[in-house]
């Protein structure tokens, strides 16, 4: 079993060449991503096998994320309780090519308060 350093820099994984030449088909319009990045489990997917596990959670990792040729966008999840900010989205989109996309969760102040008023009236 290979130890992974925690830090250890991220590194994109090998991709196999009927997968690219798969991607080469997909329509520019369709954009498939993810749920966040950094997930350890994903060593050899979109990681190289020996990236460290909290470099995996930086923007590091999601740069690595977004040069993934599976890759053409990532849902950023925590805004549903914990709303991000300007800085930190800033911080994420200098990491990414201009065509790459982020689904960004609407915080549950908007969607809870829209649910309730739909359903009092």
């Amino acid at each position: 079993m290979m130890r992974h350093r925690t830090y250890a820099p991220v590194c994109p994984a090998i991709v196999d060449d009927a997968i690219l030449q798969m991607v080469k088909k997909q329509s520019p319009l369709v954009y498939l991503g993810t749920c966040g990045w950094g997930y350890a489990s994903w060593r050899g997917v979109f990681y190289g096998k020996a990236s460290g596990t909290r470099s995996l959670r930086s923007p590091e990792g999601l740069k690595v994320l977004a040069q993934s040729p599976l890759v053409r966008c990532v849902s950023l999840e925590r805004g549903y309780q914990h709303p991000y900010s300007v800085k930190e989205l800033s911080a994420y989109a200098e990491v990414v090519s201009e065509d790459f996309r982020f689904l960004v969760r609407a915080p549950k102040v908007f969607t809870s308060t829209l649910k309730k008023s739909i359903w009092d009236e």
